[in-house]
């Protein structure tokens, strides 16, 4: 077993105690035996009293006897350390001989890699006499590769200009078209609902069937066309027209369907409901969210008019479409 540093570094710590330990035992055994000289041949510490020189006699030898067996224990602790301490010195000097061996070993392989590096060079060298050849032919061919390449290029350059001018050609041509359908958009399509729009605003406002509404309208016939829609959709979904109250609207009326609608001069389409309708309200809300999901913007308002004077219907205001 090969100790590590801080094995080594303990078992030198724990013997030096036990070697410490030693000499005190030796220093008892050397006081013990003082102690018989002085009961055997003195009259120091005892007086002369025959009985004092026994008991010192007697103190003496069971110091010695204790002393001597504690020395021999520590000889044997310090004994078995020290063979412990020289076997891992020598068990790393065993290590440190195969090491030695190993880099002997290694060193002429080395040797030998050397040899083959330098035999490889050589074929190195030789390889690259000959690619300085082939390099300086292979110059000639770029040169003269380099040429076509320029008049190549010059082509490119003339063609990326062409296909650049072609480019902004096109794109003035795609801004002219881009013009040309704002031009078109700008001719105003009627508002209108068709009949798969008029189911879907039906089916999603009958949760307020005998909702009463009144119409206001802008006197032209695109928006008396829209309101129609509308009317028609109200009717599936089994809402309540009713005469918008006296008062709300221009002076004019027009006749409908569905009777008589006072004028408005207004733009887009907006709902009125009193602020404290709280039956309006929601009806409103899921009107003006159907719609705006059919692509019709629609607004929103909570009217103190209609608050004042009491009344609790939902008025749909057909402005003018928006321009």
């Amino acid at each position: 077993m090969i100790f590590t540093a801080e094995d080594v570094a303990s078992l030198s710590e724990s013997l030096s105690r036990w070697e410490y330990a030693e000499y005190v035992c030796a220093a008892l055994v050397a006081l013990a035996c003082a102690g018989e000289y002085v009961a055997d041949f003195t009259d120091q510490l005892t007086g002369g009293v025959e009985e004092q020189k026994k008991r010192l006699a007697k103190g003496s030898t069971l110091l010695l006897i204790v002393a001597l067996a504690l020395e021999l224990t520590c000889l044997v602790k310090t004994n078995s350390l020290s063979g412990r301490l020289i076997g891992s010195l020598s068990d790393k000097a065993e290590h440190a001989d195969e090491e030695a061996k190993q880099a002997i070993t290694d060193s002429g392989i080395a040797e030998k890699q050397s040899v083959q590096a330098t035999t490889d060079a050589g074929k190195a060298s030789d390889a690259s006499s000959a690619a300085v050849k082939a390099s300086g032919s292979a110059m000639s061919f770029a040169q003269v590769a380099r040429r076509e390449a320029d008049s190549f290029e010059k082509d490119i350059v003339s063609a990326k200009k062409q296909a650049a001018d072609a480019e902004s050609h096109l794109a003035d041509a795609l801004q002219r078209a881009a013009s040309a359908e704002l031009e078109v958009a700008k001719i105003e399509l009627p508002r209108t609902l068709n009949p798969g729009q008029r189911q879907e605003v039906a089916a999603a406002l009958s949760g307020f069937a005998g909702q009463n509404f009144a119409f206001l309208v802008f006197s032209d016939p695109e928006s008396i066309g829209f309101l129609a829609n509308i009317d028609s959709a109200l009717k599936i979904a089994k809402w309540s027209r009713v005469a918008p109250p006296v008062g709300l609207g221009g002076d004019l009326a027009i006749n409908t369907s569905g009777g008589s609608v006072p004028t408005i001069n207004d733009i887009g389409l907006k709902l009125y409901v009193a602020p404290d309708d709280d039956a309006a309200k929601p009806a409103a809300v899921a009107l003006a969210g159907i719609l705006s999901k059919d692509g019709i913007p629609c607004e929103l308002h909570l009217s103190e008019w209609l608050k004042a004077h009491g009344a609790r219907i939902l008025v749909i205001a057909v402005g003018q479409k928006q321009p």
